[in-house]
């Protein structure tokens, strides 16, 4: 099926778009962002996802202030359109590739909104090809780059105004397999061979060379004393969990 995105020059295989390269369920392509105040009083995150093979699109922001969490989600059917951001009152844009991008909740009757923009403080860091097996079974194949950002903008609970500037975060973009929505129904039989279970080691090493260069060091350096240090964990459900401690 043709897409607004075949008429770029961006093909990497003899296929229309909007076909991944592989025919796997678990194909996702994501946007992560977060954001705090220097004070750390608030603390927001966005998130976008699209899973082609099942034709999804799905979309959250959240903001924690005042000891209170707000929170919208949303989803829609992709439609094969991989260049269509918009889930319902949440978007992303990209105003200057690999630099500066920006993402929006327009008003809506949950009373959540932003127009928020990040400009990378350092260069968008390529952690490199990640991978975790279970024998032969491939969980995880996938690319993940981080950025240093600062944030300009404003975000509105219930008629409240929030100016956003010089506010610091992070944000990543991730593609690749990793495991989402409910259980393959069809599980490996058991292993004769216990060495064959696969490994995870890199996986969770770029995780922690993450932690320690992308988000803690920065922080350090903008004078944010650690017990205010952002954790990554990464759960097995479709969205990532951020707390910090």
């Amino acid at each position: 099926m043709l897409t607004k995105a075949d008429d770029y020059p961006i093909h990497q295989l003899s296929l229309p778009v909007a076909t991944p390269a592989t025919s796997d369920r678990n194909f996702y392509d994501r946007y992560y962002f977060n954001g705090y105040s220097r004070d750390g009083k608030t603390y927001f995150v966005l998130t976008l996802g699209v899973y082609p093979a099942i034709n999804l699109i799905d979309a959250a922001f959240m903001v924690q202030r005042d000891g209170r969490q707000r929170s919208i989600f949303a989803s829609r059917h992709l439609n094969c359109e991989r260049l269509d951001s918009r889930v319902a009152p949440i978007e992303v844009k990209v105003l200057e590739p690999l630099h500066k991008l920006m993402a929006c909740v327009e008003k809506n009757q949950y009373g959540i909104s932003a127009e928020l923009v990040a400009t990378g403080r350092t260069a968008l860091f390529d952690e490199g090809r990640m991978t975790q097996s279970f024998g032969p079974r491939v969980l995880m194949d996938a690319t993940r780059a981080t950025q240093n950002v600062d944030w300009q903008g404003w975000i509105e609970l219930d008629g409240e105004r929030i100016d956003v500037q010089g506010w610091i975060g992070s944000r990543d973009r991730s593609w690749g397999i990793r495991p989402l929505g409910v259980r393959d129904p069809q599980p490996s039989a058991p292993m004769a061979n216990r060495n064959c279970t696969g490994c995870g080691g890199r996986y969770i090493s770029m995780i922690i060379v993450s932690i320690f260069t992308i988000w803690t060091m920065p922080m350090a350096r903008a004078g944010i004393a650690p017990v205010r240090w952002f954790r990554q964990m990464e759960s097995h459900s479709r969205y990532r969990i951020s707390t910090y401690i």
